[in-house]
């Protein structure tokens, strides 16, 4: 009994620690999220940038900007919800781009310690993930991109679905991932690549290229 009670105390002793770890992970986002700051797409230098196809769609949303053009056009998830908020354009993807950049942080924590990396280790990675200035900052900054931070969410969610064989959350999240970059293409391979090194069996095969259609 002392046993199975020291396991269960190590076990909840593990688990607060991973709490922390990931709670300390998501205040320092919402802190870079504050000091990467806010594009002023109002100045001249950032007339000819994308973030404008993005607005445009988000202020025409539900509806559909016929003005846009190709690729834009094809990219409205995150426009889209965006647009159907109950803001200003502007507030609206701030808000929304906020949301999904804490979301995907707290996403990566956890698919670190999914793929066996230790709560110290993914809190570490996910800092360095949070203080690229590329990789996070310019989404964080231009609010506008919230495609790119939902495309990370759409990937390692179907990258974890990959793993675990739940081919159904894997087909929602690449229809949702049709709508918001083709990035989510990159899936496909990497899919093929992973049925083929484990030799899956031919019902797996089948279960698992399914889940592709919907994209």
């Amino acid at each position: 009994m002392n046993t199975i009670f020291g396991q269960n105390s190590t076990r909840s002793a593990d688990r607060r620690r991973e709490i922390l770890l990931l709670s300390v992970t998501l205040m320092v986002a919402v802190l870079m999220l504050y000091l990467y700051g806010a594009i002023d797409y109002t100045r001249e230098l950032f007339s000819a940038w994308d973030l404008h196809k993005y607005r445009a769609l988000g202020i025409a949303a539900p509806s559909i900007d016929p003005s846009v053009p190709r690729p834009f056009t094809y990219r409205i998830l995150g426009p889209f919800l965006a647009g159907v908020m109950p803001f200003g354009p502007d507030t609206s993807f701030y808000m929304l781009n906020c949301v999904c950049s804490i979301a995907l942080v707290a996403l990566m924590f956890r698919f670190m310690r999914r793929i066996g990396f230790s709560p110290r280790l993914s809190a570490a990675v996910t800092v360095l993930y949070i203080f690229n200035k590329h990789f996070f900052g310019f989404t964080s900054w231009n609010y506008f991109h919230t495609n790119d931070v939902l495309m990370n969410i759409f990937i390692i969610w179907m990258f974890w679905s990959m793993l675990d064989g739940r081919w159904l959350a894997f087909a929602i999240a690449m229809a949702l991932a049709s709508v918001t970059r083709e990035t989510f293409l990159i899936m496909v391979p990497t899919l093929l690549v992973y049925l083929a090194e484990r030799r899956e069996a031919r019902g797996e095969y089948m279960r698992a290229l399914s889940a592709l259609l919907p994209g």
